[in-house]
């Protein structure tokens, strides 16, 4: 069973008769195949696919192989897509030209296919390994600053373009460095890994739950506009604004303090709206103290 099934290989040759010979081989291992003949059409399915991986032939009319990889990796959210020189120029100073362009792999098209198969199916492997590692917070399970970065902009970008909207929330935990010195670090552990298992248990399963850092926690509603929001905020500050933990026999009380934006189009940068939900969490925590 291909582990990788599903998988999306865009393959850019302008050669047709091994676009559809390769095209059949990587169909027949369980991949889901894009094709294109020239590098500005495979640009366009980059930018609108997001594949997995991509085969790329170096030697095409228009745009060589060199300048479409320079481009994906200029790519605000593409740029991290592993690509393979799949290419009949075998000489050493064209590989070391590829590998600087940050391309992943180097394989000539006089490679048996079965090599070929396998050398993808690892290459998939293993980025799916550092990605799963770069993309989650280790203490808590959640996932992290980068994934969280990279939602954000997902999703400010489609309400941006398509007219839809969403919601962000900031939770935080108040005097966080107090349980720290008073309970020390491992307790200080404990209630933020306790404060996350609260936070999936009572959120909706769409929602993209992740420690941005610290002792900080952000949400993204999709499709949740402002009223949405403010309900959820308030069963959220219901069920776990404060979270109560155990640790070696002391009782420790966590308070927490939340915020809340929602997109508008006026909104220029995503950046904003995270500003706009910090503002709200530090007025909540702020009010604690009137």
């Amino acid at each position: 069973m291909n582990l990788h099934m599903g998988k999306r290989i865009l393959f850019v040759d302008d050669e047709e008769d091994l676009l559809n010979v390769i095209g059949m081989r990587l169909r027949a291992a369980g991949y889901e195949v894009l094709t294109a003949s020239n590098g500005p059409d495979a640009l366009k399915l980059v930018e609108r696919e997001n594949p997995d991986l991509i085969l790329l032939d170096i030697m095409m009319p228009e745009m060589d192989g060199f300048e479409v990889c320079r481009r994906i990796k200029e790519l605000k959210d593409r740029s991290d897509i592993p690509i393979i020189f799949f290419t009949a120029k075998e000489a050493v100073e064209d590989k070391v030209k590829g590998l600087k362009a940050g391309v992943a792999d180097y394989v000539a098209k006089s490679t048996d296919s079965r090599e070929l198969l396998a050398r993808v199916a690892m290459l998939l492997e293993t980025y799916e390994h550092f990605k799963e590692i770069s993309m989650k917070d280790e203490l808590t399970g959640l996932t992290n600053y980068n994934f969280f970065k990279r939602q954000l902009t997902y999703y400010f970008n489609i309400a941006k373009r398509y007219g839809r909207v969403f919601s962000l929330l900031i939770v935080d935990v108040d005097n966080f460095k107090s349980i720290n010195d008073t309970f020390g670090h491992l307790s200080g552990n404990l209630v933020l890994r306790k404060i996350s298992e609260e936070l999936q248990r009572v959120m909706r399963k769409a929602d993209v739950i992740t420690r941005y850092g610290g002792d900080e926690f952000a949400i993204i509603l999709p499709e949740t506009d402002n009223n949405q929001a403010l309900a959820l905020l308030r069963r959220l500050h219901k069920a776990v604004g404060k979270v109560e933990c155990v640790c070696d026999g002391k009782r420790i009380e966590a308070v927490l303090s939340f915020g809340r934006a929602t997109f508008a189009d006026d909104l220029q940068t995503e950046e904003t709206l995270f500003v706009k939900a910090d503002k709200s969490m530090y007025e909540d925590k702020n009010n604690k103290r009137i």
